[in-house]
């Protein structure tokens, strides 16, 4: 059993459910609502409460168990589409921000001996996302197969380095890089 005391602080967070000061690998990743990435309470304490979930509501289990796997982003789709729009609308400043750090990160990844071939095949890239989604009916990007800002490694905005995928499939690999 973990003490909760540790030389290197920085590398651990306090569960709000035990009390305990735990390694960061010991809690459920989060990407919303959350400072750190984090959730605010650790695996096991929330495999706990899922439990007493679950044999509270049998008949919601059971069927959250059969659909939850086969469409996780679409069940939610619209209210996190619509808590995103607000937020955008209420944060206008944190857009802005966000844009121009994206635009100069594009801008540190294009390196200046691409020939004009190269962005021309750039342009037709992000033509063919816009044509696919005319044609197919839902939202196509043009993925970074080496994202631009990775954890790890980061990639060039060159030809070599693009692909066209469906936005689902791009908005499920993030900002990682796949092999």
């Amino acid at each position: 059993m973990f003490s909760g005391k540790c030389n290197d602080r920085d590398n651990m967070k306090i569960c709000t459910k035990c009390k305990i000061s735990k390694s960061y690998s010991e809690f459920y990743k989060q990407s919303l609502n959350s400072k750190d990435g984090y959730q605010s309470h650790c695996k096991k304490c929330d495999n706990v409460r899922k439990e007493k979930w679950k044999k509270v509501n049998p008949d919601k289990a059971k069927l959250h168990a059969k659909t939850a796997d086969s469409n996780k982003y679409s069940a939610g789709k619209n209210t996190i589409l619509a808590r995103n729009k607000l937020w955008k609308q209420q944060n206008p400043e944190k857009v802005l921000a966000m844009d121009a750090k994206r635009r100069a990160s594009l801008l540190k990844r294009t390196p200046k001996w691409l020939t004009d071939n190269d962005f021309w095949m750039i342009e037709e890239a992000y033509e063919l996302a816009v044509l696919r989604a005319k044609i197919f009916g839902f939202p196509w990007h043009v993925d970074h197969i080496i994202p631009l800002q990775g954890k790890y490694v980061s990639g060039l905005h060159v030809p070599s380095n693009l692909r066209v995928v469906p936005g689902s499939e791009n908005l499920a690999k993030g900002n990682s890089y796949l092999i």
